[in-house]
């Protein structure tokens, strides 16, 4: 299992590896690659990268691409979020042996937490 991270400025680096050990329970056996891009254009390396792993490192295996998908609040919001995964998507569906997965990651305000947080708990009813 590897995380990549396309960094278009040096100082991110060292910002993204302090991060990275601060959760060792949940980085530990995970291959942390930072790519260095001077574009804000993520794709282009991140393809090369995902292609370079598929057909040299892994010609004969199946890969899995796990992509974070941001779920806004507001549907207006879905028109500014994910337009780069939605482009990562695209252009991985020419490889048979890549599988993209998107994993929701729902996104809420504050006062939307506390408002929820504030509701009563909902049962469920398992109708017979």
């Amino acid at each position: 299992m590897r995380a990549v991270s396309i960094i278009t400025h040096s100082d991110q680096e060292e910002r993204i590896r302090r991060r990275w050990t601060r959760f060792p329970e949940i980085t530990a056996g995970i291959q942390l690659d930072i790519i260095a891009y001077e574009f804000r254009d993520i794709l282009s390396p991140l393809i090369e990268y995902i292609e370079r792993v598929s057909e040299v490192e892994y010609p004969a295996a199946l890969i899995t691409v796990v992509i974070p998908e941001f779920v806004p609040e507001a549907v207006t919001g879905h028109l500014l979020h994910n337009q780069t995964a939605n482009l990562l998507r695209l252009r991985l569906l020419e490889h048979e042996n890549i599988v993209v997965i998107d994993i929701p990651y729902h996104i809420q305000s504050r006062q939307s937490r506390e408002r929820r947080q504030a509701e009563p708990k909902k049962e469920w009813v398992t109708l017979n």
